[in-house]
């Protein structure tokens, strides 16, 4: 069975979490966009959401179900099953990016707003290279420990991202702004992608010698 497989494999296993998932996203949306009057909030919390509580579904689903144990009887190698993993949360990530896509264009007349096309482009790339970037440093985590023991390190890339805005800034909401504002370039955002990319074919090949090495 090569990645792909595996993949398609993953999806149909995660498809009965797809509701309790996009309910979790709606309420964090509302949550983001109702204080800020602005649609493009939908954006950033579903790149957040796919991010952080994302890796979880699948990990914990392999837990409970005892399916790493499953997937060492069938004709499958954990480097496809590492592979295959991968695919599956880009796959996720960039389902939910057009379907929130989708909800910001609709959401738009009722907030009065009209969402320009470029500030979606923008918002799109750089929430992608953020979801690259936060996957490539949790998923190591969940393929050598498993998902009970790797869970408290799930938030570790999104609290050190935060944290680092805030110390680098003072908490200080205008300065901020203007250098995310300044740093919102198509050249900088696609560097930021190829190299959150990279990153993550980096995390991967990490995943793959861990895996290899944990005993299931």
């Amino acid at each position: 069975m090569n990645p792909l497989a595996f993949t398609a494999l993953d999806l149909r296993a995660l498809r009965p979490y797809a509701r309790p998932a996009l309910l979790s996203l709606a309420i964090a949306a509302v949550a983001i966009v109702l204080p800020s009057r602005s649609v493009y909030g939908v954006l950033t919390a579903t790149f957040f959401f796919a991010a952080t509580i994302g890796p979880q579904y699948p990990f914990n689903l392999d837990e409970r179900s005892h399916l790493d144990t499953l997937y060492a009887t069938l004709p499958l190698s954990r480097r496809s099953v590492v592979l295959g993993r991968y695919a599956t949360m880009v796959a996720v990530a960039l389902i939910l990016a057009a379907a929130s896509v989708l909800v910001t264009l609709a959401a738009a007349p009722f907030l009065g707003e009209s969402p320009d096309a470029g500030t979606l482009g923008m918002l799109t790339l750089g929430g992608f290279a953020a979801f690259c970037l936060f996957t490539a440093v949790q998923l190591p985590f969940f393929f050598s420990l498993g998902f009970s023991r790797a869970r408290p390190f799930a938030f570790i890339a999104p609290l050190v991202g935060l944290a680092a805005l805030f110390f680098a800034f003072g908490g200080r909401s205008e300065l901020t702004l203007t250098a995310l504002d300044r740093l919102a370039t198509w050249p900088v955002l696609a560097s930021a992608a190829i190299g959150a990319v990279l990153l993550l074919g980096a995390s991967a090949a990490l995943s793959i010698r861990l895996y290899a090495a944990r005993d299931l």
